[in-house]
């Protein structure tokens, strides 16, 4: 503790993309970067770096599904276009036979 107040658990830079990963995958709608800012204690223009550079990474992945997407000046994570067959099959209406 500093002069009796207890200090706040800081994210760094290297902790940064992985805490912004794991917010915008448990929030799971868009989020603005403002609330991210005040989430991470980091400037919005470090926030808007990262989340670039991460975007890119999560668009290039080619064993990903998942990406970033930037709407606004919100960000969102959500699943890759690429994985529509797929997750289609997932919700698909179950026939169940007559009782």
């Amino acid at each position: 503790m500093i002069d009796g107040q207890k200090q706040e658990n800081k994210i760094t830079l290297q902790e940064l993309p992985a805490a912004l990963e794991a917010v915008l995958f448990v929030h799971g709608d868009p989020i603005t970067c403002d609330q991210l800012a005040e989430i991470t204690q980091m400037p919005k223009e470090v926030l808007e770096e990262t989340l670039a550079r991460m975007m890119k990474e999560y668009e290039t992945d080619p064993w990903g599904g998942l990406m970033i997407r930037k709407v606004d000046d919100s960000y969102v994570m959500c699943t890759k276009p690429a994985m529509k067959p797929v997750l289609e099959k997932l919700f698909a209406p179950r026939s169940r036979p007559p009782m």
